[in-house]
């Protein structure tokens, strides 16, 4: 992260001013990227996008639609009576439709009439007569009424019914014909309404396509406004790259100066008197990236294969070598034991004859540390004599966990187990 990377180069005395650069410059474009994003997620916008993601291309539709109703708005004639003529002729097309049914049903009738007309269910005179003949074999003929008078009758029954249904026809026909040039003033009334509705319309029409084209001219605007503060932090934006470019070509200039030479060397001599054939070093190298904030990635190097305790000494190493070189003004280290559980007791040894050393050669400089008893103990015969001596003679409290007395704040912090 950006805070460790300022701490240790602050203590390994490096410039800060590029770090700080281009964190500064990257911060920046961070918060315009929040900011355009939060632009996005207004509830207008969201609106006016509602039909696509994309603001251009949302802005020419509305550009299209605009234009469109501004020029029906321009031919758009309105009518006072304009609902009373759609009412009128809303019925006279129900009169019409009224009218055509009834021709419709006054011509199935003459179409009945004229298919009686050509039935004759009425006996020939060439029927009625062996109709007789036969008949005469069974009555007397006295009994019978004479043929011509029963044929005379027949005829009349057949003149009467032909004269009924014509007259019948013609009165339909007449029916027909006055609601024909009923249906045809309906038809041509209706027809100029029509027209007149065509080319003319209702004020509710017009008011609803004025209040369409306010809306999209208003979402239009909202979109523009968005359009030019996008573009206005995108040009932002890629100034400020060229910027992070410029400190990133700066830092890599810086790198191949080596400021951390001296206190890179400074560990190496720590580190090698604790393991001698092991490469180790402090390294600083120019992060390339203009996608994160940081200038240099440093690099502390003891090649540890997994172990916890070469682990535990490249941290006290890095710590001795910045103590004793880097840019800060303290007097004061301190280890817990922690750092020491893991250390070979004859690293261990070795770690504390380098710490004497040093120490010999600086009298402003205090050293604490804690260790447990075991390891302690374990590295002793490692020791020189004389250096034993100085570690014991040190030793400024032993702590124990018998009772509380011998702890370090005298009392136990621990939590009353429940009987």
């Amino acid at each position: 992260g950006i805070v460790p990377l300022i701490n240790n180069a602050y203590l390994l005395n490096l410039d800060l001013t590029l770090i700080e650069r281009k964190s500064s410059l990257k911060k920046k474009i961070e918060a315009n990227n929040v900011l355009l994003k939060s632009l996005k997620q207004d509830s207008y916008l969201i609106d006016a996008l509602k039909s696509t993601d994309n603001p251009v291309k949302r802005k020419s539709e509305l550009e299209d639609e605009i234009d469109s109703l501004e020029k029906s708005l321009e031919r758009f004639s309105i009518a006072d009576d304009y609902h009373e003529i759609e009412n009128e002729t809303n019925q006279l097309t129900s009169k019409i439709q009224d009218t055509q049914l009834q021709i419709s049903s006054l011509q199935f009738k003459v179409e009945n009439i004229n298919k009686s007309l050509k039935q004759n269910p009425d006996i020939s005179s060439e029927q009625l007569l062996r109709l007789y003949k036969g008949v005469e074999q069974i009555f007397r003929p006295e009994s019978l009424a004479h043929f011509e008078t029963v044929q005379a009758f027949h005829n009349d029954l057949t003149i009467n019914r032909i004269n009924r249904l014509t007259k019948e026809k013609i009165e339909i026909q007449s029916k027909i014909l006055a609601l024909e040039k009923s249906l045809l003033d309906l038809s041509k009334l209706r027809d100029s309404n029509l027209l007149l509705l065509k080319n003319k319309h209702a004020l509710d029409e017009y008011l609803a396509l004025a209040s369409k084209l306010t809306h999209y001219k208003e979402e239009l605007s909202h979109i523009e406004k968005f359009l030019t503060f996008a573009d206005e932090i995108k040009l932002q934006n890629i100034e400020l790259k060229k910027q992070i470019l410029d400190v990133i070509s700066s830092s890599l200039e810086y790198q191949n100066t080596e400021p951390l030479k001296n206190i890179s060397n400074k560990y190496q001599e720590i580190t090698k008197r604790i393991y001698p054939n092991l490469h180790s070093g402090i390294y600083l190298e120019s992060n390339e990236s203009d996608k994160n904030m940081l200038t240099y990635e440093i690099t502390v190097e003891l090649p540890t294969d997994s172990s916890e305790g070469v682990a535990d000494v490249k941290v006290l190493a890095y710590d001795w070598a910045v103590f004793n070189n880097g840019f800060h003004n303290l007097q004061i280290l301190w280890h817990d034991n922690r750092l020491f559980a893991d250390i070979d007791p004859e690293e261990l040894a070795k770690w504390f004859e380098t710490v004497l050393h040093d120490l010999s050669k600086s009298n402003d400089k205090q050293y604490i540390l804690s260790i447990n008893i075991n390891n302690f103990e374990d590295m002793q015969k490692y020791l020189s004599p004389k250096v034993r001596k100085q570690i014991n003679k040190s030793i400024v409290i032993t702590l124990l966990g018998d009772n509380p007395a011998n702890k370090l704040l005298g009392r136990n912090f621990d939590k009353q187990r429940k009987t």
